[in-house]
């Protein structure tokens, strides 16, 4: 059974089922996305059955049970009112219910009431996680483009083995890294939390473990880079400082990780170039910004009128009028995505911000209890944060967490849509933080 969940696990946290590699094995055949949670749930079931009660523990994240309930609540009634057809409904509560499945899973299965076993999993996909990401550092290093492998013809349409192949800023470009069949801006967010829960791992291991874990982390962050996705990059760097503030890493490790990301940011250019046009287009004085830029050779170029024109701005805009237009349930989601559609065909066609997509979908009230599902996990890490020996491995582990944590919370400013692969990782962490929560208020090492 812990084969079943883990495998299961993996395929969402990876989205294995839209690999290439895999879709070609089986004979242009995709797997729905739903079948690893309908196994995490046969799994969970079977469990029940046989006599391994689960413990929850309901009353220990009670905040965070709360928010979610009621956020899947208003999201169902804002459905129930504006989906015009049944198909339509069942489909959307899908789309609703299916990230909440995952996390409900997690915490319910009686494996993962011992650290140890989250301990295994986080193990398992951390492989897995390496595995890919070799994978993908080989196929675009090594391949020279003389030969694409076949479009495949699938029950889903059609699947290529490139999907986003380059981006480019002014006359630079340069091939973004990912496993051929995902697109490259969905993969680097998956390793998010792998390059934080491998620096935990180094740190609590020793010898040659150690050294392997080290370089796990140095993959997985030089993998995000070479995706060239600013939603994985820009939370990665603001969790290395955080672990930074709250002095996680021994002795140097402060120093060594900055340099670490400044000499990664050196050595890919379009990814720097990305983040500064970002933060260029969003700050309110772009005139002032671009007057101080001046003659600077490092920032006017990046400071032109068109550069600062960032269409997940102008995007964000729309939503929020439309979030403001009807706060109460919103559009529904088909007559947003719809709305959208026709709206910004210019542009990205949607939104690439979570947040306002279910504010403006769902109404209001959904996107509060959304957002305060998130805080309560976060409060909840820093319960046993405040509880624990600063150095201890529940401190480290819970720092780590934390790190992940506000990395997701960041990334889902510029998520297009509900990934699945980020309600694994906010179930480990809530199943993680109950077992400490539910121990007594006194120094307790374990990891992670």
């Amino acid at each position: 059974m812990k084969l079943l969940t883990t495998v299961a696990l993996a395929f969402i946290a990876f989205r294995i089922s839209e690999h290439y590699w895999l879709i070609s094995l089986l004979g242009g055949y995709v797997i729905s996305a739903f079948v690893p949670i309908a196994l995490l749930l046969f799994a969970l079931t079977l469990l029940q059955l046989l006599g391994r009660r689960s413990h929850p523990r309901f009353r220990t994240l009670a905040f965070v049970w709360t928010t979610l309930i009621l956020y899947v609540t208003m999201a169902t009634l804002s459905l129930i009112v504006h989906e015009p057809t049944l198909s339509g409904f069942t489909t959307r509560i899908g789309y609703v219910c299916g990230p909440v499945l995952i996390f409900a899973s997690v915490l319910c299965l009686p494996g993962f009431e011992t650290d140890k076993r989250i301990r295994g999993c986080v193990k398992v996909l951390t492989v897995a996680g390496f595995g890919f990401a070799l994978y993908a550092m080989f196929s675009f290093t090594m391949f020279d483009g003389s030969a694409v492998p076949p479009m495949l013809e699938t029950n889903y349409g059609e699947r290529y083995y490139f999907t986003t192949y380059e981006a480019g800023f002014r006359d630079a470009s340069t091939i973004r890294w990912t496993v051929p069949g995902l697109n490259t801006s969905h993969f680097a967010p998956m390793l998010l939390p792998l390059a934080f829960l491998g620096m935990l791992l180094a740190r609590q291991a020793r010898g040659f473990t150690r050294v392997a874990y080290l370089v796990a982390a140095a993959v997985f962050t030089l993998t995000i880079a070479e995706a060239l996705s600013r939603g994985a990059m820009i939370p990665l760097i603001v969790g290395v400082f955080y672990l930074g503030y709250v002095k996680w890493y021994p002795r140097f490790g402060r120093f060594a990780a900055g340099a670490a990301l400044v000499l990664l940011l050196m050595t890919q250019p379009l990814m720097y170039a990305r983040i500064v046009m970002t933060i260029g287009s969003a700050f309110p004085f772009q005139d002032k910004v671009a007057a101080w830029a001046g003659d600077s050779k490092l920032l006017a170029p990046f400071m032109d009128a068109p550069y600062l024109k960032e269409e997940h701005f102008l995007t964000n805009a729309h939503t929020i009028q439309m979030m403001l237009g009807k706060p109460l349930l919103g559009y529904g989601w088909t007559n947003f995505t719809e709305e959208q559609a026709g709206d910004l065909s210019d542009l990205s066609g949607k939104d690439h911000n979570n947040y306002l997509s279910i504010g403006a979908a769902f109404g209001l009230p959904a996107l509060v209890f959304y957002v305060s599902f998130i805080i309560g996990l976060g409060v909840a890490l820093r319960k046993i944060i405040r509880r624990s020996i600063p150095g201890s491995d529940v401190w480290q582990s819970a720092h780590i967490w934390a790190a992940a944590l506000i990395g997701y919370a960041l990334y889902l400013i510029g998520a297009p849509a509900e990934f699945h692969f980020v309600w694994v990782w906010f179930g480990l962490i809530a199943a993680w933080s109950r077992n400490q929560l539910m121990r007594p208020a006194h120094p307790y090492r374990t990891a992670p």
